[in-house]
Order: C-alpha cells, then structure tokens, then sequence
C-alpha cells in the first residue's frame, strides 16, 4: 500500500481527458522552454491505481486492458496484491485517463505521473530531469484531483507525499495560465527544484524529531552494556593471546599491553558514561509519551452515518478495506469515535466475524499529527491510513482475548494490559492471516480455561465494552504511571 497523502487542504478539481492533455503540453513546454540545449527530450508516463479489493484486482486487470486496447493505446498492466500499474507512451496520456472511467475502476485512488528528461547538463532554471504527479479518485469522466506534486531527480517518484505542501498552488495556477494563454514560465523549474529540496530537509527533519522523541525500553541497555564491554577488551585480549604464544619480545609484552588496557577502559568510560547520560532522557520520553495516552479518560459513542466524520469515510481506502472484509462473510456492525466527534480523528469500524463472536476492528486515522519544532500541527489525510487491526473476542469471565497488530502502549511500561490475555502480529500482517491466528488463541484459551466465549452483542453494547475497557487501563495506569526521571 501506498502512503497516504496529508495536506493541510485538497484541490478538489475534476479533470478530464481534454484537461490532462494539456497538463503533459504544459509540463513539456515549460520544460523545453527552459532548457538552453538542443538534446532530444524524452517523456516517460505512469499511472498506479490501488484501494481495489483483491477479490476484484483480476476482473479489473482484464477491464482495464480492455478499454486500452480498444482506444488502440499500447499499455503494459501489471497487478500486486491491490496495487495496479500501467506503463504507457506519454502521448496516451489522455487516453488512458478516459479509459479510467470504466465501471470496475471508478472510485480508486489513482496517480498519474510523467517525467521529462533530456540529455543535456542540469542548469538552474532546468534540472535534468523533473516529474509531475496528480493524485486523486478515479471517476466516470476522468480523474478528481487532490493534489499535485513535482520531483526534480530521476523520472517518478510516486508515494512520498506526506509533507511537501508548497506544490499545490503554484502549479495550478501556473497550469490554468497555460490553458486560458497557452504561455509558459521557465522560472517553474527552478521552484520544482528548491521545493524538492525543501521537502527533502523537512521530512529529514521531522523524522529527526520522531526517533528523538520515541520511548526506549531499559532492556537493551543491559544488552549494549555487555556488546560495549567485548569490544573494548578485544585489544587486551589481543595482547595477552599473543603474549601467551609468545609473539612479541617479552620487553614490549609489559607497555603494550598497559597503553592497550588504558585505552580499552577510556573506551568503557566514555561509552558508559554518555549511556548512563542519556538514561533519564529515555525516562522523561516515556513518561511524557505515557502520559499523553492516558491523560485524559477516553470514551466512545456510535458514529450516525449523517456526522461529518463518517463522510470523510468515502474514501478508496475504507471502500476498499470494506469490501475486503464483507467479502470474506463477516458483517459491519458499525463505526465509533471518541467524542465529542467533532475533535475526533481516528474512526474504528468494526465488523462481526463469521464465528459468532469475535470482532474485527479496523483504525481509520482522517488527520494525523504533524511534529514541527514543539507543537503538533493536525492535517487531514487522503486516503486515510490504517493505523491498526484489533481482532477481540470477550469471555463470560468479564476477560477478553486480544490480537493486534501493533504494540499496547502498556507494553513499553513491562505489563500486559488488565484483564486482556494480549498477542501482537507484525504489523505487515495481512488481517485474515490475523483473524486466522487470534481464532487459535481463543480455542487454546477455551480449551486451557473451560472460559466460553460471549456471543456478538448489538453494537451499542460493544461500545459500552470499549469505554469499560477504557476506563480499567486508566485507572491500571495511574495506579502505577511510566517511571519518573529518578527512579
């Protein structure tokens, strides 16, 4: 899966066949206008659709190879898991936009990129080659755009949207220029190229921020302390093996070996040190990190299908996860958020599981945070992200059994979870390889305990559960809080 796109606001324009034609005339002109050589250009076009379900990913490999071949484009259509790409001659690139609109691929997430490279040397105004890239929702007439991005560098690079915003409003504006007076500006490749660079610092810069600020555990520390401790006496040991094998002429045995044991120790010293250094600033990250999960007591409602959060549900990822699921005989149950909604940024939809009483829990985040200097900044996404799969499955003995695809929050503290008998997968984890194993942890428990499962329940009550759960790890937690800086 693709990463999704963040961006404080969207472009949210239709564009058809006609209108990408001359998005690729006006990208190439303005790269030709800007080139001070006469080298052969050369365009290179893309497109990669995904957020399909895998059930369908064949029947629409065969639509859209169809419609190509029928509009005469010669494409090569390649399928992974719910990734489609099509490679073509850039001047299909219209063709290939209205061939989108068949039924089967309507209401995908779609990027369609061209490169334009030429062999000449780079200059300021016209880096050697640069890339553009519309991504947005497959529609009946053509493409509804989200969001545009350029890429000086080596031809597409599609995927890497998440932060550089500063793309958006030049380009379009340049591009509806070029189509009310067919002009363009050489001083457009020269932004491409100081925006590509600005993406690249910020995003350098904030994941900076991220390892900075992510809890460590203790455990290793133990682990470095013995890795530390060999290192640093492997040139004694050196010296005493050839000592002992008698190598070196007994006059230097004694000098060496001491200017080797001094300098294994500073070694230790200065290692350790800036080790047992760093230790309280683990302590506060985890702390604080802690801290902010459970400062507040969440709780939870129903999400009704006309709130505002549950239309930013319309979107190909959640359609697609849907789908997926539905698929494979489970039921939706329903969709929850923390309220009051209006803050809300994660939505869970869970769905009943075909045995009866186990549920499927998806994460949909429809914001994310955005860490600049000390604050956090949120911007919507789109697609959305999953952020997590939760299989559950509640037992009569008010406990439950757990399978997620990330960490509990109380697993960085050393405990599990209160009344939770918790597994992780990684979380690459396809969820019905998930399912698959949480359905065996339920029958080993079952057989080990005598414990009988809790049949689904209406989805009112499930969410009920969720706010009991909520409230037992709150009190769990500040009953015995992440470590202080000093213990």
């Amino acid at each position: 899966m693709l990463p999704s796109l963040s961006r404080d606001g969207f472009l949210d324009v239709d564009w058809d066949r006609a209108a990408f034609d001359d998005l690729l005339e006006f990208w190439v002109r303005s790269f030709d206008t800007a080139r001070t050589d006469d080298t052969v250009m050369k365009v290179r076009a893309g497109v990669r659709l995904w957020c399909f379900p895998r059930a369908a990913g064949a029947e629409l490999e065969r639509a859209l190879s169809g419609a190509l071949a029928a509009a005469g484009v010669g494409a090569a259509v390649r399928r992974a898991d719910d990734t489609l790409t099509i490679t073509f001659d850039a001047p299909a690139l219209g063709l290939v936009v209205a061939a989108l609109g068949t039924r089967a691929a309507r209401g995908l997430a779609v990027e369609v990129s061209f490169a334009v490279e030429h062999g000449g040397a780079p200059t300021a105004f016209c880096p050697k080659s640069a890339t553009l890239v519309a991504l947005g929702e497959t529609r009946a007439e053509g493409v509804f755009v989200k969001a545009l991005c350029g890429h000086a560098g080596a031809g597409p690079n599609p995927g890497a949207w998440t932060y550089g915003t500063e793309w958006d409003g030049p380009i379009l504006d340049a591009f509806e220029e070029f189509r009310a007076t067919r002009a363009v500006s050489p001083q457009l490749m020269s932004l491409a190229h100081e925006s590509e660079q600005n993406r690249r610092t910020l995003a350098e810069y904030l994941a900076r921020q991220e390892r900075a600020s992510a809890p460590r555990r203790e455990w290793p520390f133990a682990l470095r302390f013995v890795v530390y401790a060999a290192l640093c006496a492997l040139p004694v040991l050196a010296m005493l093996a050839m000592q002992l094998l008698e190598a070196m002429p007994p006059n230097q045995n004694k000098l060496l070996l001491r200017l080797a044991g001094g300098l294994s120790a500073i070694t230790f010293t200065i290692v350790m040190l800036r080790e047992l250094a760093d230790a309280p600033a683990r302590r506060r990250a985890l702390r604080a990190a802690s801290d902010e999960n459970y400062r507040t007591l969440m709780r939870y409602a129903p999400l009704p299908p006309t709130d505002e959060l549950a239309q930013q549900l319309d979107d190909p990822l959640v359609r697609n996860v849907t789908a997926d699921v539905l698929a494979e005989g489970f039921t939706l149950a329903g969709d929850g958020a923390d309220v009051p909604h209006e803050s809300a940024t994660v939505v869970h939809r869970v769905f009943r599981a075909p045995d009866g009483v186990t549920y499927l829990v998806f994460a949909f985040a429809t914001e994310s945070p955005i860490r600049i200097e000390n604050a956090n900044v949120w911007r919507a996404r789109w697609p959305v992200v999953c952020t997590s799969v939760l299989c559950q499955t509640f037992l009569r003995e008010a406990d439950r059994v757990e399978t997620m695809n990330h960490e509990h929050p109380f697993a960085a503290l050393g405990r599990t979870p209160p009344c939770v008998h918790f597994a992780t997968v990684p979380p690459e984890t396809y969820w019905l390889d998930q399912y698959r194993e949480h359905l065996e942890r339920v029958k080993d428990w079952a057989a080990d305990t005598g414990s009988r499962p809790v049949k689904h329940e209406p989805f009112e009550r499930y969410v009920e559960r969720q706010n009991e759960i909520t409230e037992l790890e709150y009190v769990a937690y500040w009953n015995r809080p992440a470590p202080a800086p000093s213990e």
